[in-house]
């Protein structure tokens, strides 16, 4: 290591500095500096200017202040301000709740999936899943591509891109982020479930994109065996962390390859 890393490394909190910098937590903890500082100078005005340089100093090495902002962010900052700084939970994931778009009505009226024969719940019916794998193996071995996806959402399929980021999808257009999948597992049973889901849901054609979009990733949720590598697919609940968020979420995780087959939101 350089000596200019040693030096930054020892200064510089790396946990809450450079890319990992919370900007909701510096900004509060610059407003918290600010009034301090006011109030200081108000009794003793070269005091006030040594203690706004000194938090600042806090601030820029530290990440934050007030020991705990982040966790206190995390816990009690408001959507709309986090949304400022572009950190607020975007609706980006599928949630464990059907009120909006009736993701199991539709799979049982279609087929897709019926009360499980061994347990208290709901599983893919056999020929659909039949079907569905099949689909998942044709996919697997192709280039993937966004003809499908992009003409499911409504779009130019020549003014759409599929960009890959430490091994999750991202849909772009000229307008900006489309979508996203959690990994190519999530991709592969996505495609999948396009090509074979409208012979199976009668109104398809008649869905929104978001209705289509909900439906997708409930049907992820179904998946047992990794659309990659063939393992089984664990079920948990975790706790999925950013630099100004937590939230709780029901993860499908593919054992053998580590593939992230859903993330969904836990209301």
């Amino acid at each position: 290591m350089a000596t200019s890393e040693r030096i930054r490394t020892a200064v510089f909190n790396q946990a809450y500095t450079g890319e990992n910098r919370c900007m909701p937590c510096t900004a509060v903890n610059l407003g918290i500096a600010g009034v301090i500082a006011v109030l200081t100078a108000l009794v003793w005005l070269p005091l006030g200017i040594g203690v706004l340089l000194l938090s600042v100093t806090l601030i820029a090495t530290q990440g934050y202040l007030v020991p705990g902002t982040p966790t206190l962010t995390k816990r009690y900052a408001p959507a709309w301000f986090l949304a400022l700084f572009g950190k607020a939970d975007t609706p980006d994931l599928p949630e464990t709740g059907a009120e909006d778009v009736p993701v199991e009505r539709w799979l049982l009226k279609a087929s897709v999936i019926e009360p499980c024969r061994d347990r208290d719940d709901v599983c893919l019916t056999e020929p659909f899943e039949t079907a569905w794998y099949r689909r998942m193996d044709d996919v697997r071995e192709e280039d993937l591509a966004t003809t499908e996806l992009a003409q499911m959402l409504g779009l130019d399929i020549d003014a759409v891109t599929l960009e890959e980021h430490d091994g999750a999808f991202v849909m772009q257009s000229a307008q900006g982020h489309i979508g996203q999948w959690e990994s190519r597992a999530a991709l592969v049973a996505d495609i999948a479930a396009v090509r074979e889901l409208p012979s199976w849901v009668s109104d398809w054609d008649g869905l929104n994109v978001f209705e289509r979009a909900r439906l997708l990733g409930g049907l992820r949720i179904f998946i047992e065996t990794c659309p990659v590598c063939g393992g089984p697919v664990d079920i948990a609940e975790e706790t999925v962390e950013s630099c100004c968020t937590s939230r709780e979420v029901i993860a499908s995780t593919c054992e053998a390859c580590d593939a992230r087959v859903l993330e969904a939101v836990v209301r």
